[in-house]
C-alpha cells in the first residue's frame, strides 16, 4: 500500500488539490491546464538531457516505452514524479497558504520521493531536478495567473 500512495503520489496530490482550490477557481483552471504543461516540459527535458535512469534495466526501451518512439520513458532527468508533486505542492501553497493543506502534501511527497528511489526509478540528482522545475514552473503559473487576474483580463472579480 505505501509503494502503491508512493507511486501514484502526483495524482492523489493533484485530486486533492482540485478539492482544495474549488473555491479559488480562477487559479483552478490555470492549475489544470498546467498539469498537462507539466508533462509537455518533463518529456522536453527528459529527450534534451538523455540521463538514464539509475537501473540497468531501464536503459532500454520496455513495453512502457509504446507511443514514445524516443524512449523518453527510459530517462530519468528530471523525475516527472518530483516535478508535479512540488509543482503541485508549491502551486497550492501560492493560493491558499494553508500550512495545514501543505504539510499534508509534504507528506505524500515525502513518500512518493522515497518509492521513486527505492524502486531504482531516480537518483537523488533527478528527484532533486524535477523538485526545481515544480518549483519554477509553479511560481510562474502563479505569477502569470496573478498579474492576470489583477488586470481583470479574462476573470471578473468575485
Amino acid at each position: 500500500m505505501f509503494y502503491y500512495v508512493g507511486f501514484n503520489g502526483p495524482y492523489i496530490l493533484a485530486f486533492f488539490n482540485i478539492l482544495v482550490m474549488i473555491k479559488s477557481w480562477q487559479y483552478l483552471i490555470p492549475y489544470v491546464i498546467s498539469l498537462y504543461l507539466n508533462k509537455v516540459i518533463n518529456h522536453y527535458l527528459k529527450t534534451t538531457i538523455k540521463e538514464p535512469r539509475p537501473d540497468e534495466k531501464y536503459k532500454v526501451r520496455t513495453s512502457f516505452d509504446r507511443g514514445h518512439p524516443d524512449g523518453s520513458k527510459s530517462y530519468g532527468m528530471p523525475s516527472g514524479h518530483s516535478q508535479l508533486i512540488f509543482f503541485t505542492i508549491f502551486y497550492t501553497w501560492f493560493v491558499s497558504k494553508n500550512k495545514d493543506v501543505f504539510m499534508l502534501e509534504l507528506f505524500f511527497s515525502l513518500i512518493t520521493l522515497y518509492q521513486r528511489w527505492k524502486f531504482k526509478r531516480h537518483t537523488i540528482l533527478q528527484l532533486f531536478a524535477g523538485f526545481l522545475v515544480g518549483l519554477l514552473l509553479a511560481y510562474f503559473v502563479y505569477f502569470i495567473t496573478k498579474k492576470i487576474l489583477e488586470k481583470k483580463i479574462f476573470f471578473r472579480s468575485v
